[in-house]
């Protein structure tokens, strides 16, 4: 390895231990052997810091381990940043995996680029085949913020299944502190590309999990709102044109609250949601790039608060 890797892979760690090695394996397998893997645990109770600790023992040419307080899952991407030294960022969530060639395809297709981006598999296990063959196309900013605020084609807010040039991240750092922190981010680095090479080939196995965060319910699923209010605001000051498109993440961030809360029984927090669903459901409604769950929702939403909530329970 040189000294200087090409890509630094950024693996944020809690208590992962399940999964943890599959995950490293996957990295330590990658047909691109040029990157380092920075771990970092985020004050893990379980077994996760020693399994980081003994790859980073056996393999320190391949390996680093950090361990920092819990602060978050933001603040472990963090400081994966700070002691990066790769020319390129790639970051993975501790229980999931890259296919073997992912890394080295990525790189092969980001060329001028500013960010090489893939699709992924969601699922509960891993996926037999992988794509060999990825079609990529290049995409202005702009039109990679739209579709991903629309939440169409192949882009998506997730920080993996992405190479980064490592220099997009230089004064620009995940907010601690904040869940959705990639939906925040997202807009913002593309806003920072010249350009952008897409596939939708999967790359990427993103393990589904009944006990993670997104899968359950937590008052800190509120952050998703913050979140895409945040971007709402970016993108009035920075793109006007692409509003329509804030709007709708936006919506979707409400409905989806407004479901998770009148499932939990949340009535205050479910209220405050259907209130702005109530103010921008004519304005989704009549913004023909909506994707179709936001019409749905929009439309389900004239029958009142409290019919709503009983068509969340199902």
């Amino acid at each position: 390895m040189t000294q200087r890797p090409l890509i630094s892979v950024i693996v944020p760690v809690y208590n992962g231990e399940e999964y943890l090695r599959e995950c490293l394996d996957s990295l330590r397998a990658q047909t691109f052997s040029d990157i380092e893997v920075i771990t970092v645990d985020d004050g893990s109770t379980d077994r996760s810091a020693a399994i980081c600790q003994e790859y980073a023992m056996t393999e320190p040419q391949r390996f680093r381990h950090f361990g920092i307080a819990n602060s978050g899952q933001s603040a472990a991407r963090n400081a994966g940043l700070d002691n990066a030294r790769g020319k390129y960022i790639a970051f993975c969530d501790a229980d999931d995996t890259y296919a073997p060639h992912a890394l080295e395809t990525l790189l092969a297709n980001i060329g001028d680029c500013d960010i090489a981006t893939a699709g992924f598999f969601r699922k509960k296990s891993m996926p037999e085949r992988w794509a060999k063959r990825c079609r990529f196309k290049i995409h202005e900013p702009e039109k990679a913020i739209e579709y991903t605020l629309y939440q169409q084609g192949r882009f998506n807010t997730s920080p993996c299944s992405k190479l980064f040039k490592a220099e997009l991240f230089d004064g620009l750092h995940f907010t601690e502190g904040l869940c959705y922190e990639d939906l925040e981010i997202t807009p913002r680095l593309y806003a920072r590309c010249k350009k952008i090479a897409a596939t939708k080939e999967r790359l990427y196995f993103y393990r589904k999990n009944a006990a993670s965060f997104i899968s359950t319910w937590h008052p800190r699923r509120l952050d998703a709102i913050r979140a895409s209010e945040s971007v709402f605001d970016f993108i009035q000051q920075n793109y006007p044109a692409l509003v329509p498109a804030a709007r709708s993440r936006r919506f979707s961030a409400y409905f989806n609250i407004f479901v998770e809360a009148s499932r939990n029984n949340c009535h205050e927090e479910a209220a405050a949601c259907y209130s702005i669903i109530a103010r921008e459901r004519r304005a989704i409604l009549a913004d023909s790039r909506v994707r179709l769950k936001n019409k749905i929702g929009a439309l389900l939403s004239y029958a009142g608060e409290r019919a709503l909530r009983l068509i969340a329970a199902f």
